[in-house]
């Protein structure tokens, strides 16, 4: 059984393994176009601009598997506390042992990975002392602000592994987007800007019904938590980028909006295993732009696939461990 599973695998891995729903795109839509963040981060009169820009260049490159607000809250007082200082030679020499002391308290100690994200943060402090930078504002300066180019501002982030390694760029997506959000960047070509999909907007998107499985083997594996071969896990990265395009085009929204609004509804919702939508009685925190969208617990309740029926339930993002999503 076991070897015909493997082989109907090796058949099926080539083929499109996803389809994208337009009626639950255009669902979606429906339910967020009126959305308006009001959420920007106060540090620009705190804080200059180049300590700002390291900050969140060395935040984003360790984000991965972890949660961004309690590693947020560790980093800052951390780096930004030496705002004016060296901030590369500050990032070049953290030590694991740092690290695991900032991130000591994680509820998921298997997460911290303390020698891997140190490894991140001096790689990233190297590079800008190697450019004879001592802090990131000059790679955004260099972009003259374009986003793609020989010198736009993703092939200047490509410096850094934390951010090349990916093929989707999902951090350097988040990093821009992050930038633009809370007004430290400006780009000329902000239209490029693409979606940064993690493991919270990919359960979103599979159990919403706008990303099918084609074959019952790929739900199974999804629905099992089998751990997937990485072809398809880019292949489903992909799907949900097209289908959070496709939803940003029907909501006339950008990108950065759509992709904040369903990040923000698959970590504090769409929870892996029994999403919280179903159970009324357990207290969560859901972000007040996003609880504005609606009364209910979830705003894609009126249209979820999840809320109606268990098997879509199921559905979760990949078993894939990664230094990228």
């Amino acid at each position: 059984m076991e070897r015909w599973r493997a082989r109907r695998l090796d058949e099926i891995i080539k083929e499109d393994l996803f389809t994208i729903d337009l009626l639950a795109c255009a669902a979606a839509a429906d339910v967020i176009r009126d959305f308006r963040s009001t959420r920007v981060e106060n540090d620009a009169s705190k804080y200059p601009l180049s300590a700002l820009v390291t900050f969140k260049v060395a935040l984003v490159a360790i984000c991965h598997q972890i949660n961004w607000e309690f590693l947020e809250s560790r980093l800052r007082p951390n780096l930004l506390s030496h705002a004016d200082t060296d901030l590369a030679s500050q990032l070049a020499s953290i030590e694991p042992g740092q690290v695991a002391a900032w991130l000591g308290s994680y509820h998921r100690p298997e997460r911290i990975r303390a020698l891997e994200r140190s490894l991140l943060l001096r790689d990233v402090g190297n590079e800008l002392g190697r450019l004879g930078h001592r802090n990131a504002l000059p790679l955004l300066t260099a972009s003259q602000g374009q986003i793609e180019g020989p010198t736009g501002f993703l092939k200047q982030l490509d410096v850094f592994r934390a951010y090349r390694e990916d093929p989707l760029k999902k951090k350097s997506y988040a990093l821009i987007q992050e930038l633009v959000r809370n007004h430290l960047a400006v780009f000329n070509d902000d239209r490029h800007i693409q979606p940064a999909i993690d493991y919270h907007v990919m359960r979103v998107y599979l159990r919403t019904g706008r990303v099918v499985p084609r074959f019952r083997e790929v739900a199974a594996i999804l629905s099992e938590g089998r751990r997937p071969r990485p072809r398809l896990v880019k292949v489903l990265r992909e799907a949900v980028a097209e289908a959070m395009r496709t939803t940003s085009f029907y909501a006339g929204l950008s990108v950065p909006e759509v992709n904040y609004i369903e990040w923000q509804i698959g970590r504090s919702v769409c929870a892996t295993g029994k999403p919280l939508c179903l159970d009324s009685r357990r207290k969560i925190t859901i972000d007040p732009d996003i609880r504005a969208l609606g009364t209910s617990r979830c705003p894609y309740s009126v249209f979820c696939a999840a809320f109606r029926e268990d098997k879509w339930r199921q559905l979760q993002e990949p078993k894939f461990i990664s230094r990228f999503y």
